[in-house]
């Protein structure tokens, strides 16, 4: 995972172009009569982005027949999240842009609401409401156990692990967070081990980890041949660090490639050709 640069432009004005460019008819007479309504109940939004405290803002304030006029401006396709995500590329590296904001392991193929479509339908289009998230994260997920990597900093320092066990003729991973050394606040700790338990991330990773392990032994059995085995942990140290700084200190695929390296296991395994 890797914060990401949320929309720092005006989000109203954002809103006000997605009203306009709709067909006329009741639903959009009644946006536009809801103008200023709307604008006060973004105005709040902004207010509380910043410090994180979205979650004060009370949920189910709009009733019918506007609040479904304001769901329904939401879609992938809609030209008001196209906009969005179009900005979030242009100002992001495709590394951190490119993947689920909620996991970092795959692509996202979903704009995720911060504060939930269904109870807020007034932010259904609010553009720092709206982050890149896969289909699995936005389906496990819940607003008030995980992250908002819009604003919920995280520190570069580790905390994600990757263990390796033998298991007969193979090895088991296995991932797990760790601040025994108390270089994480402790209320950022918590909220990053709810965010990663209401996710699965530790079993997602090691599902994904467990597919790269094949590949990680072609990647490194050259070295190894000519030059050994701490030729091949200084090489992958160096990849680690190349992939701290475009995906993330605690990115899922550094935990694994240090899991590997520095595992007396995984070595006894390696070197006596068990995982050939």
């Amino acid at each position: 995972m890797h914060n990401i640069i949320p929309y720092s432009e005006n989000a109203f004005d954002l809103y006000k172009e997605a009203v306009d460019r709709k067909d006329d008819g009741e639903s959009k007479n009644r946006l536009v009569a809801a103008e200023k309504t709307v604008e006060a109940l973004y105005k709040e939004f902004d207010e509380h982005f910043p410090d994180n405290s979205l979650r004060l803002i009370p949920s189910s304030r709009i009733k019918k027949p506007l609040r479904d006029d304001l769901f329904d401006m939401y879609g992938y396709e809609a030209a008001i999240v196209k906009k969005v995500k179009n900005w979030l590329e242009e100002h992001n590296p495709v590394t951190v842009y490119g993947v689920c904001q909620h996991c970092g392991i795959v692509p996202f193929d979903t704009m995720d609401h911060i504060l939930p479509h269904q109870q807020y339908a007034e932010y259904s289009v609010h553009a720092r409401n709206l982050i890149p998230c896969c289909t699995d994260c936005n389906r496990r997920k819940n607003e008030r156990e995980i992250l908002n990597l819009y604003v919920d900093f995280l520190p570069d320092v580790e905390y994600l692990f990757m263990d390796v066990k033998a298991n007969g003729d193979t090895i088991d991973l296995s991932f797990r967070l760790d601040n025994s050394k108390g270089l994480v606040q402790p209320d950022l700790f918590r909220r990053i081990a709810a965010h990663y338990a209401k996710l699965e991330l530790f079993d997602r990773m090691k599902n994904v980890a467990t597919t790269r392990v094949s590949g990680f032994l072609t990647q490194i059995k050259r070295t190894y041949t000519k030059y050994g085995r701490q030729e091949v942990i200084d090489e992958i140290n160096e990849d680690v660090e190349e992939l701290r700084q475009a995906y993330g200190y605690n990115y899922w695929e550094v935990a694994f490639r240090k899991g590997l390296v520095n595992s007396l296991v995984f070595w006894d395994y390696y070197e006596h050709g068990r995982l050939i």
